[in-house]
């Protein structure tokens, strides 16, 4: 698919459309809708990442008791103190991002009810 340099020119205020006229503004219950998704999905990722972080600890303060070398238990310990680091900030981030979202509790309620409707 080409682009002609006008389009190619055109600002594009909003990246995430409806399908079909890829320049046509998403409504805003729809915007609402896809940001909660993003969220939800924003959240699963950092949680995989956390339980991916807690492995690699685990293993390394398992090998820690294993070695007796002074600069390699070092290294190992420094590799801890930075996954460390990286869980509670990660950690941090899940708890703000499952902070409810302004109007997310309106639009689960509209979707609640829609699917009663149905």
């Amino acid at each position: 698919m080409k682009i002609s340099k006008s389009e190619a020119a055109e600002p594009r205020s909003h990246a995430l459309s409806v399908e079909g006229d890829c320049r046509a503004p998403l409504k805003p219950e729809l915007l609402r809708e896809k940001f909660a998704a993003l969220h939800e999905i924003a959240i699963g990722r950092l949680t995989h990442a956390i339980a991916l972080l807690e492995g690699r600890h685990s293993r390394i303060r398992a090998d820690l008791t294993l070695i007796s070398s002074p600069s390699v238990k070092a290294g190992l310990e420094a590799q801890l103190h930075g996954i460390e680091h990286w869980l509670a900030a990660t950690k941090r981030q899940v708890r703000e991002l499952s902070a409810p979202l302004p109007g997310h509790s309106e639009l689960r309620s509209q979707q609640q009810q829609t699917v009663a409707e149905r």
